[in-house]
């Protein structure tokens, strides 16, 4: 953490120029007399996210110059202190951000105080808050660099299943949609046999070991091959009998089934967001069986699955098995 040093006393909060291709944190604290709900007035040169004790509140994927007040979110301000954290990311030339904090109607408040920069330095470290999002970027970094150990730790913690386990069946026919609805495999299997051949599109095909260049955590079956169907397979072991949440989306339709009962189906043609469903699931002590079958029908193809406890914690703690041929 280093003191932001601007002279220039006009409402920007200027971070440098010049500093093509990064990202720049900011964080201050704001202490309120009492809890209120306020507006946040903000925006960013480039993209720009905001937290507000801990939480997402606000982001922007834009990329051009910064002007006052074009983003007005509502949020809540606790009695007390309240840290706020900005992430700003910049492409090319200018990095720099506006904020306000204002009632609904603009006014602004004249009993918030906020620490100075000298406190903030020597005050102690906040406790670390995870971001679902800053582990899966990091893992692929990671990852890029050859550094697998640290991916493989960073990926875990997310609860993601990651790429390295699957197993992919596939492609299917999927012209105007026929597949799926249409069983190319008995669907409430609990493991796989790699030698058998089932007919796909042109050929006889089996069960390949899933690889993917982005280790990001979407399994990611292609791009741009249209109208097809796929199936994933992978085991997992559970140290005890639990109630979770699997949090999944998938571009485009798709079903899943765990140890051999469909949990959920999506027949809706989407854009994969990280996520997007919170599926109720009880993994039983031991080993679990999940198959997910993903329809495209145009361009990206492609899920997310991973696996948090019913508070939204991920599960670090369940093993990948080997798919034997039975």
């Amino acid at each position: 953490m280093a003191k932001l040093e601007d002279n220039n006393v006009n409402g920007m909060i200027w971070l440098g120029e010049d500093m093509d291709w990064t990202a720049t944190y900011v964080s201050t604290i704001v202490s309120s007399p009492d809890e209120r709900d306020i507006t946040i007035r903000f925006d960013s040169d480039d993209q720009g996210t905001v937290w507000l004790n801990g939480k997402e509140v606000f982001r922007h994927d834009r990329m051009s110059g910064a002007q006052v007040d074009r983003y007005n979110f509502p949020a809540t301000l606790q009695q007390g202190e309240n840290t706020i954290l900005i992430k700003v990311c910049n492409a090319t030339i200018y990095t720099y951000f506006y904020m306000r904090l204002t009632d609904a109607d603009g006014n602004p408040y004249n009993d918030l105080k906020f620490t100075n920069n000298d406190d903030l330095l020597n005050a102690p470290p906040p406790k670390p808050t995870f971001h679902v999002n800053v582990n899966l970027g990091l893992a692929e970094y990671y990852s890029k660099n050859n550094m697998h150990d640290k991916a493989m730790e960073l990926m875990s913690q997310t609860g993601m299943i990651d790429e390295t386990a699957w197993w992919i069946l596939g492609p299917f026919d999927n012209t105007v949609g026929i597949g799926y609805n249409t069983k190319y495999i008995l669907e409430d299997i609990t493991h796989i046999e790699l030698t058998k051949k089932y007919e796909g599109i042109d050929e006889q095909i089996s069960w390949k070991k899933f690889t993917d260049d982005t280790f990001d955590g979407f399994i990611d079956i292609g791009e741009d091959i249209n109208w097809r169907v796929s199936y994933a397979f992978v085991n997992v072991t559970s140290p005890d009998e639990r109630d979770v949440l699997f949090r999944f989306s998938s571009d485009d339709q798709a079903k899943i089934w765990l140890n051999g009962t469909e949990i959920f189906a999506d027949s809706n043609a989407q854009t994969s967001m990280l996520d997007k469903h919170t599926i109720p699931a009880t993994l039983k002590a031991g080993k679990n069986s999940i198959l997910v079958k993903v329809c495209n029908e145009r361009m990206s193809w492609g899920f997310y699955l991973r696996v948090t406890d019913t508070d939204g914690i991920p599960v670090e703690d369940l093993k990948i098995n080997d798919v034997q041929d039975n």
